[in-house]
This record gives C-alpha cells, structure tokens and sequence, in this order.
C-alpha cells in the first residue's frame, strides 16, 4: 500500500529506494546530528520543503537528506547565502520542483494504467536519471541566460529594477471548470501555458509563474512588455482551442527576490487585468508613459478606476498604431 493513501503502489521497492538509492533509516534528530544542526533547523528546512512535520523516533529520513543539510550549512558558512535567506532559498526551489515531481510521478502511472509498461520499477528507474539530466540541463540554461542577463544590465547591487510585469488570464475559467470534464480542463490549461510561455520567450521575457488561470511574466525594457501583452492578447485569443484572454501590464521599480517578483507595480498590473476587457490590453501610467513618444502604439487613456487597493487607478488601453481608433472602447 502507498502510505497515507489506502492505494497498493504499482513499484515493489520504496520511493526512497528508487530515488535515494537506501531506504528511510534516520531519524529527525539523528539527520541533525549528523549534519551538525540543531533540530529546530533541521525541522523548519523541513518545513521549507513543504513537508509537515515527523514525529519523534520516527525513520522518515536518509542519508541524502543529511548530505543535502550539509550542503546548506556549507553555502551558509561560505557566506553565499545569508543566515536569515536559507529557508526563503529552500522553499523557492521546492515551489520550482514541487510541480515537476509530481508531473513525473504522474508520468509513470499514466504509462502502467494505460498498461504501456509490464515492470513500473524498470520504467521508473529508467525515468528518473532522464529527467534528472534534463532537469540539470535547463537549470544551467536559465543559469547562462540569467547571468549574461545580469551583466548586460545596468550595474546595481540592489534587488530592485525597472521592469515591465504582466498578467495575462483565462476569461471565464470558473465556469469553464464546471462545464468540461478534468481531461478537456487540463487539455486547455496545458495549452494556455503552453502558447503564453512561447510568446513571452519569443520577446526575451521570463515567466515568474503560472498561477491556475493566469501566467505573470516580465521584461527588462517597456518595449518588449508592449510588444509581448499585444501578442498575448491577439494570438491567444484566436487560438479556438482556448477561451478569450486579457491582459494587464505595468513598468516601474520592481523587487526581483528568489525568483519571483513584489511590489506595487506588481499588484497594478494584477488589478488592470481583473478590470481589462476580453482580448484587450490595459496599462498603468508608467507603462503609457514609457511608450507615449513610441509610433509603434496607440494609447487610449480611459476613465480611473477604482479597484482593491488603488481607488483611482489609471488604465490605458494599449493597441498598435494600425488599429483603427475608432474602435477603442471609452
């Protein structure tokens, strides 16, 4: 049986086994004192994970969980990762991964409950190493990407940066879930992710996360904001395969910290796309500003709004200088 989950596993070894090589033999205090932490640490890194608590005396632990507190310590230690971050540092990689483990966990038991497979410890076992080279492959990726990134850009020891940051999200998905089953949701989820992602990339942005029905990217210059919230909105639109989509987008300084991205533009360009119209793009004042002198763009200041946080919040909509202007709503 899986534990927890009444369920007979399909793989005749542990997880733990399958993936850590040794089965769970080390206790909560036992992994502390081997990796020289206190348990309270060894607990609250834990935490970061994203695991609940294990109770006393009992073996839930191996030995690569000690290497990996290890590991930290000596970041720590080095002075590479301050004190106070570690556990911010943690949990922004079990967010990353979380997704992916159970992506690939699913992977194998679609594969045996299609009966693709005879042996699901064979094909597990097989699995796992690809996906773990593949993983390692786009991580350095995105680490040459990031760092040419950050030597490109104007020299600043601080987290914070102009950026232009965008939602772009589903129209009427709450009722969508009602009205498809979990195969044809998950078909046009996949499908929005999917053709959000390729467009964002495609004007040298980077998604920060997709959040169910909704995908918050960001730009380094305004241009590319524009360039990538107008294409969001025409292309995913005309997609027949997916609901309408509308967008809000927003430039200014922004806190850029483990990955994901803060502050009050942030929130702005959240509060255009809960009040932009479908198939429409809405920007703030910074965004129009930014783009006001460019001949690329027509901007049509609309009337403020007030919205949950900014009770005078100013949209403009953001259209090419092609589109008939008449067409823009007031």
């Amino acid at each position: 049986m899986t534990p927890g989950t009444g369920r007979r596993s399909p793989l005749t070894v542990s997880p733990e086994e399958l993936v850590f090589g040794g089965p769970a033999e080390l206790t909560e205090a036992e992994v502390a004192r081997r990796a020289g932490v206190d348990v309270l640490s060894a607990r609250l890194t834990w935490r970061a994970m994203g695991f609940s608590d294990v109770g006393p005396g009992v073996a839930a632990f191996t030995h690569a969980d000690v290497a990996a507190l290890l590991d930290l310590r000596h970041l720590v230690e080095a002075g590479l990762v301050l004190p106070d971050e570690q556990l911010g540092m943690v949990r922004a990689v079990a967010h990353a991964l979380a997704r992916l483990a159970s992506w690939q966990v699913g992977l194998v038991g679609s594969a045996v409950a299609r009966g693709a497979v005879a042996d699901p410890d064979a094909l597990a076992a097989e699995v796992l190493p690809i996906s773990e080279r593949l993983l390692v492959h786009v991580w350095r990726r995105h680490l040459v990407a990031t760092a040419h990134r950050a030597l490109t850009l104007p020299g600043d020891d601080s987290a914070t940066r102009t950026t232009a940051v965008g939602f772009v999200d589903l129209v009427g998905f709450t009722g969508l879930t009602r009205s498809v089953d979990d195969a044809a949701l998950g078909a046009i989820v996949d499908r929005f992710e999917s053709r959000a992602s390729d467009v964002v990339a495609g004007h040298g942005g980077r998604v920060v996360k997709t959040i169910g029905d909704e995908v918050l990217f960001v730009t380094d210059e305004a241009t590319a904001g524009a360039e990538t919230a107008l294409d969001l909105a025409t292309e995913l639109t005309g997609d027949e395969a997916l609901p309408s989509v509308r967008v809000g987008a927003a430039y200014g300084p922004v806190l850029d910290r483990l990955g994901d991205v803060y502050g009050p533009v942030v929130n702005i360009a959240s509060r255009l796309t809960a009040v932009a119209h479908p198939g429409t793009v809405l920007v703030d004042r910074g965004l129009a500003d930014a783009l006001a002198a460019h001949p690329a763009y027509r901007l049509h200041r609309l009337r403020p709004v007030a919205v949950r946080g900014y009770e005078h919040l100013q949209p403009t909509v953001l259209r090419r200088a092609a589109t008939d202007p008449d067409s823009l709503d007031g």
